[in-house]
């Protein structure tokens, strides 16, 4: 019996046969956010490049399983093509521009994650490593809204008490984002204000769709502090 390892070429082929399933879950679960007008199978195939460019990136040394390897890659295939058809499908744009942005952010935190070796940790850390993750999307989702969200409700408005503190937190944070530095504030202003997805982003800069990523995640990040700093946010329990 011979000992020869199958070709890279083999490898990544049974990993893509072997998950199309997984693309199909995920993208029945995106569809379902959606209006009637996009199809499933639309999505299900944008998942598709999102799975074969994970299979081709994948590396089992690093220790992490193809299935949480490979979930940002095609949850964030699939977001960018619906941000793309926003415009004509009746689709939320504030929504979509959330969720393709919150994907990307995370899909940057979970490789990060990746590349570190393991440790124990304690339920409190899982804990407040949840929580800080969590509280890091609440930029991504105001900065997301759309133009016309922003808008303070009417008097006759059940809720414009928390209208006017809503609106007040994102004067607050705009605020913040003006003073960032220039490379944070200008990722910011492509990805949330002129409709650019990250891998575009990335494009026009030269560079690849990971380190665009990477830019992102940064520039959130430094909000989230600027925000801490501010009261807006709270701060972080854990160093």
């Amino acid at each position: 019996m011979s000992g020869t390892q199958p070709s890279p070429n083999v490898q990544r082929d049974a990993l893509i046969e072997q998950h199309l399933h997984y693309v199909r879950t995920i993208a029945y679960d995106i569809v379902r956010k959606l209006p009637p007008s996009v199809e499933l199978d639309d999505l299900i195939a944008y998942g598709n490049l999102g799975l074969v460019r994970a299979a081709e990136k994948y590396n089992p040394a690093r220790g992490v399983s193809f299935v949480t390897f490979a979930h940002y890659y095609i949850k964030g295939a699939i977001w960018d093509e619906v941000r793309k058809m926003a415009s004509f499908a009746r689709v939320d744009g504030g929504r979509v521009r959330a969720e393709a942005n919150a994907t990307d952010f995370l899909h940057s935190l979970a490789e990060e994650e990746s590349g570190r070796p393991a440790h124990g940790t304690t339920l409190d850390d899982d804990i407040a490593d949840a929580r800080a993750q969590l509280e890091s999307l609440i930029p991504i989702y105001l900065l997301s809204l759309d133009h016309e969200e922003l808008t303070i409700a009417d008097d006759r408005s059940l809720d414009f008490a928390s209208a006017l503190e809503r609106d007040d937190l994102i004067g607050r944070m705009m605020r913040l984002v003006a003073q960032l530095p220039d490379e944070d504030r200008a990722t910011i202003e492509a990805l949330y204000f002129k409709g650019r997805s990250a891998a575009d982003y990335a494009a026009e800069l030269g560079l690849s769709r990971s380190w665009g990523s990477r830019l992102h995640a940064r520039a959130i990040k430094r909000l989230r502090e600027a925000m801490q700093r501010e009261g807006l946010l709270s701060q972080d329990e854990t160093g």
